[in-house]
């Protein structure tokens, strides 16, 4: 586990869980990105994540903004009823 924590109230602002293994793990090292808003991991394991920390807001728009959206054939049209539907 790692905790993002609030130095100047003395609390933790954000859990972040992923080191656990049926193994004991912890994080061994931590390096941030020079974006301000993600951090890398590496566990004794040999585990390596990624964590980012933006507000739900933030997440949502990342999200919206870097989604892949193909064009669907005709027949994935009808399939999962996405309009226009085509006619087959």
């Amino acid at each position: 586990e790692v905790f993002l924590w609030d130095a100047s109230q003395d609390q933790p602002i954000r859990q972040f869980k992923g080191h656990n293994t049926d193994q004991i793990s912890y994080v061994s090292s931590i390096a941030w990105n020079a974006d301000g808003k993600s951090f890398i991991t590496v566990g004794n394991s040999g585990q390596v994540f990624l964590w980012r920390f933006d507000t739900l807001d933030q997440l949502i728009q990342w999200t919206f903004d870097n989604r892949l959206v193909r064009n669907l054939t005709c027949i994935q049209r009808n399939l999962y009823s996405v309009p226009p539907l085509c006619d087959i």
